[in-house]
């Protein structure tokens, strides 16, 4: 049985704090103009989304069946739709929503792409999925939500990822409003290790706004839910995946579950990750880059299916050279979603 994030033990130590704010070199002045560029940005995306939350709550939301809900563009998606009633009954995902799943309150998973959202919601660029802060009316129905990206995961009636990974990506999601939630409703002292994280995430933050005045530098970019998840969850992603694929009639190898799991925001600048061993970390993301490339071809192929030109055949080819076989053949241990033909 996993272990769930809010019982990781785990003390916010002022030392350890005073130890991540001492001065770095001047040297990484690169890095910490990226961050302020990334704060600027996030903080105008906020703007937005206070904006978009203000006019939709104006509205009166209509009683609904609360839960954990797909908008009317995902649910007609057949194989979209059977990978999210085979992950509701995973215990890893129905635990990490119970809340939503009592019908205390919806959450509400979007494709990026439906085109009957008026306005249409800010595009995901090269990201999985984003869970924004929040209550936002979809469909008529009211509650938090999550935009799936249409680029990465569907292409027509095909799901261009492995389901397994597409399960993580939105358990990932899951986890962000579950955050929310404790935030907004219950407040973060109850909740130690995601104060601790927000703490130390307000605390960089702080100083990368003072750093040109003080000529010093600061730490990279830090983010509190991700460091969360690094430090508590990956084992509940794992096994989240492994309880699908029993479901699926799939297995991959556990090296790749683990890889899986820390894809994406995770592996890109959490303290945890970086303690992994290089060799680890070296083994993961040939998988993570070899998982890509299967991505891709799986796009393609979509594409050549629905029209099946000269130019999207070679797409289509080149995708699949582009593949290491033996490494896709070890991350598979029993029925393949998606063979390579």
């Amino acid at each position: 049985m996993y272990t769930h994030g809010n019982t990781h033990k785990s003390t916010y130590d002022n030392e350890e704090e005073e130890e991540h704010i001492q001065p770095w070199r001047h040297k990484y002045r690169e890095k910490v103009e990226e961050a302020e560029k990334e704060l600027r940005k996030q903080a105008e995306e906020q703007g937005d989304e206070a904006h978009q939350t203000s006019e939709q709550q104006q509205e009166s939301p209509t009683n609904d069946d609360r839960g954990v809900l797909l908008s009317w563009y995902l649910a007609g998606h057949k194989d979209f739709k059977k990978m999210f009633d085979l992950m509701k009954q995973t215990e890893v995902f129905q635990d990490i929503n119970k809340r939503f799943l009592a019908g205390q309150d919806n959450l509400i998973f979007e494709s990026s792409a439906n085109p009957a959202l008026v306005p249409p919601f800010p595009s995901l660029g090269s990201a999985f999925a984003r869970a924004p802060k929040g209550v936002h009316t979809i469909e008529g129905k009211t509650g938090r939500w999550v935009q799936v990206s249409q680029d990465h995961f569907i292409e027509g009636s095909h799901l261009t990822a492995d389901p397994t990974f597409i399960t993580k990506i939105l358990t990932h999601e899951s986890l962000h409003q579950v955050f929310r939630l404790a935030e907004d409703n219950e407040g973060i002292e109850n909740y130690p290790n995601l104060r601790k994280h927000h703490i130390k995430q307000d605390s960089v933050q702080n100083i990368i706004k003072i750093f040109k005045n003080l000529n010093l530098e600061p730490p990279s970019f830090y983010e509190g839910d991700h460091e969360l998840m690094a430090e508590a969850y990956v084992p509940t992603l794992v096994e989240g995946m492994q309880q699908f694929d029993e479901l699926n009639k799939t297995e991959h190898s556990e090296d790749w579950y683990q890889a899986m799991a820390w894809w994406g925001s995770l592996e890109r600048a959490t303290d945890d990750y970086k303690k992994l061993p290089a060799a680890t970390q070296a083994r993961y993301k040939a998988i993570t880059r070899n998982e890509y490339k299967y991505n891709k071809y799986l796009k393609s192929k979509a594409l050549y299916t629905s029209k099946p030109t000269p130019a999207h055949r070679s797409k289509m080819e080149a995708a699949k050279k582009s593949i290491d076989q033996v490494l896709f053949n070890q991350t598979r241990k029993r029925d393949a979603n998606e063979p390579i033909e």
